[in-house]
């Protein structure tokens, strides 16, 4: 918990041979103590409201988030303009970036500024202002006003902390009133956030969930959790490992701008060997890149069941 900044009591439970029961009644002897907080599922450390790594400490879910990042870049228009803010999982996406993009972006991110200069067809901005020393972003005055005369395609986005009920949140007060800035400058905005940051709660809420168009995140992100997000009008991408050949496997996406409303649905195709049925009700197997998408389900048109 103290490298996560939470416990899940799923995974504890696993890991050592108990029961949720057990844990339960643990996590309830231990809050009692003070040590922690507990939530939804597990635990958070008592100081979790300011918990806040440093970016260069976020190696945590590593592989989730470059597998988001894949999935992102799907998103990411052939031309015009777009903003990329601060965060490990924004981070990764420019490592993902069509390399025949054209694209004006903006960034807040020292780092990720530099690391857009590897792409020569590309017109890179930073907003300016202080650089905060633990994310290395750019905040306060000059960054803010930047993006009140800044516009672009789609933003992307990252959170510290999302929760249903209260919202987006992050523990600095002056990188909550950048990313609420950010959300208004776009025409389509998404969200990078893997599944340990659902559930969470932090210092300063600067959104409802239903700010954001579209959440891109990893199968550690159970289906009730999604399905309670696209409640509140946001479509949920959940990106899983690759997997066997066999799986029921949806035709990859058109990237933005998105298909028309009258474009036929996507239908699962099926590889040899078929397996019987899909393992769901929707669709959730791998794309080539290892994107698990969440699509209706479709009917075989061979007739298979």
């Amino acid at each position: 918990m103290g490298t996560e900044g939470q416990l899940r009591a799923l995974d504890v439970a696993r890991d050592l041979g108990v029961t949720h029961e057990t844990v339960r009644k643990d996590l309830l002897h231990l809050e009692g103590r003070g040590l922690l907080r507990r939530v939804h599922g597990g635990a958070l450390p008592a100081q979790t409201m300011s918990y806040e790594p440093a970016v260069t400490a976020r190696t945590n879910q590593s592989a989730e988030k470059r597998r988001i990042a894949v999935a992102a870049a799907a998103l990411v228009p052939s031309e015009g303009a777009i903003l990329v803010d601060a965060g490990s999982t924004t981070a990764a996406l420019v490592e993902q970036l069509p390399p025949a993009a054209a694209l004006t972006v903006v960034t807040n991110a020292l780092p990720i500024a530099l690391a857009l200069m590897a792409h020569p067809q590309l017109t890179v901005h930073t907003l300016g202002g202080r650089v905060r020393a633990t994310t290395l972003a750019e905040v306060d005055h000059w960054a803010l006003r930047t993006l009140a005369e800044v516009r672009v395609d789609v933003a992307f986005l990252g959170t510290n902390a999302l929760s249903v009920e209260h919202g987006l949140s992050t523990p600095d007060a002056s990188e909550a009133a950048v990313k609420a800035a950010m959300l208004r400058t776009a025409a389509r905005t998404v969200l990078l956030a893997d599944h340990t940051r659902l559930g969470r709660v932090s210092v300063f809420t600067y959104a409802e969930v239903g700010a954001v168009d579209v959440l891109v995140t990893d199968t550690g992100t159970t289906l009730e959790q999604a399905e309670e997000i696209e409640r509140l009008g946001v479509e949920v991408i959940r990106v899983c490992r690759p997997v066997a050949a066999g799986s029921c496997e949806p035709r990859p996406r058109s990237p933005w701008p998105p298909r028309p409303a009258s474009s036929p649905s996507a239908r699962c195709r099926r590889s040899p060997p078929p397996p019987a049925r899909c393992s769901s009700r929707r669709c959730r197997s791998a794309t080539p890149a290892g994107c698990c998408w969440k699509e209706p389900w479709s009917t075989p048109t061979d007739g298979s069941t």
